[in-house]
Order: C-alpha cells, then sequence, then structure tokens
C-alpha cells in the first residue's frame, strides 16, 4: 500500500512541478535565430499568447496540488486512479500546448532559420528542454 501511494506521489509531483519556468529564453532564441523585426514582433506575440495563458496552467497545478494533500488523509485508490488520470491529462494538454507553439514559431522561420531552430531543438533535446530549459521533474541535467 504504501510502495503505491508514493509511486503516485511522486507522479503527482513531477507534474506540479512541469509548470516552471526560467526567464530570458525569449531573447535568446530571438539572437540565435537572428529573427528580423516583423519575426520578432510575431514571435512576441506568440510569446504573449503563451504568457496569458500560462495562469490558468497555474491555477489547474494549484488544485491538483490540493487534490493531492487531501488525498493523504483520505486515501483510497479509486481517488489516486482518478487524480492520476488527471494529471496524465493536464500533462497532455500542456505537450500539446507546447508543440503547437513550437509548430507556430516554426512557421515564422525563413528556410535557414528553419535549419538553425532544428538544430537548437535538437541540442537542447526537444522534450527534455524547451527553449534551453531544464525541465526539473525530468531530471535531466544541462
Amino acid at each position: 500500500m504504501f510502495g503505491k501511494k508514493l509511486t503516485t506521489a511522486l507522479m503527482l509531483s513531477m507534474v506540479m512541478t512541469a509548470g516552471a519556468q526560467a526567464g530570458g529564453r525569449m531573447d535568446k532564441m530571438i539572437d540565435a535565430l537572428d529573427l528580423n523585426d516583423e519575426q520578432i514582433t510575431q514571435f512576441k506575440a506568440l510569446h504573449q499568447d503563451k504568457r496569458n495563458n500560462k495562469s490558468q496552467h497555474k491555477s489547474e497545478r494549484k488544485v491538483m496540488k490540493q487534490d493531492f494533500v487531501d488525498l493523504l488523509d483520505n486515501y483510497s485508490e479509486q481517488q489516486a486512479s482518478v487524480l492520476a488520470e488527471k494529471a496524465a491529462d493536464m500533462a497532455r494538454k500542456q505537450i500539446l500546448a507546447r508543440l503547437q507553439q513550437t509548430i507556430k514559431i516554426y512557421n515564422l522561420l525563413d528556410d535557414e532559420q528553419k535549419i538553425k531552430f532544428k538544430e537548437l531543438m535538437k541540442k537542447h533535446g526537444g522534450g527534455k528542454h524547451h527553449w534551453g530549459h531544464k525541465k526539473a521533474h525530468m531530471g535531466h541535467d544541462g
């Protein structure tokens, strides 16, 4: 029983830390891709949309954290399973949003910049890093 509780706790804590973000990535990407003024304007608009959606994700994570805390005092396999499904759905939505954001940025680029963008994605591990920032829940250094 304790092992299942620990597994659930670890999984939920990984989702909870998924939203942590570091600053400065936008400027680094602009510089690395040598964006022109029009691309910078579009890139910043996409970044602002992302920031506007961030508060919704933050609220969802806060609710999930409280549900997890509540589960500690009144644990049941059924409720743990429900929370695990919610956590998986939340993670799926965040990954899809990140991928949609990435393709929007990619579509702003010219052919030469797309090559550089792909190189940057390979260098930073694609899903492991987003714009060069470590995902603490993934446990990667880099």
